[in-house]
């Protein structure tokens, strides 16, 4: 009650529920804040799954560079120096590669192992080697002839 003995909770009207356009705008902006939620979820993904290939793809090259460094700088027995693989290393494997220039425009896919085994997981990818002698100078320029330095792209 009131001073004036009016009974105030019965003149002002008691709301117990939410109207319709309160219900439409918070259904628009739950919506909005779905959409935006779930496009962050998916950039996230794709970057993670381009992130992961870049990783495995850095581990393919890393795997044939040391396998390439491991071989001989020049064919030891070779007159005159023929660049790339000679007659006998051609074929479907790399097991008779026995010196660096063999793997002159070598490509492979899906990537394998030196005995031409697949490697698991990796279908529909490539591998591809460039070689070329350079000037000491300048590693960008390539020779027509060995000046001592070769340039290996993997």
């Amino acid at each position: 009650m009131s001073r004036h003995g009016a009974d105030i909770s019965r003149l002002t009207p008691r709301r117990w529920g939410l109207t319709m356009a309160e219900t439409a705008v918070s259904c628009v902006l739950i919506g909005v804040l779905m959409v935006a939620a779930l496009n962050m979820v998916s950039g996230s993904r794709h970057r993670q799954a381009l992130s992961t290939d870049h990783a495995r793809g850095q581990l393919l090259a890393q795997e044939l560079t040391q396998e390439i460094l491991q071989q001989n700088y020049k064919e030891p027995y070779e007159t005159p120096v023929v660049f790339g693989p000679e007659a006998s290393e051609k074929g479907g494997t790399r097991a008779a590669f026995d010196d660096i220039d063999d793997y002159a425009n070598y490509q492979e896919s899906p990537p394998g192992k030196k005995d031409g085994t697949l490697i698991n997981g990796f279908v529909g990818w490539s591998r591809n080697v460039a070689v070329a002698w350079v000037t000491p100078g300048d590693l960008r320029t390539t020779s027509v002839t060995d000046q001592g330095i070769k340039r290996i792209i993997v």
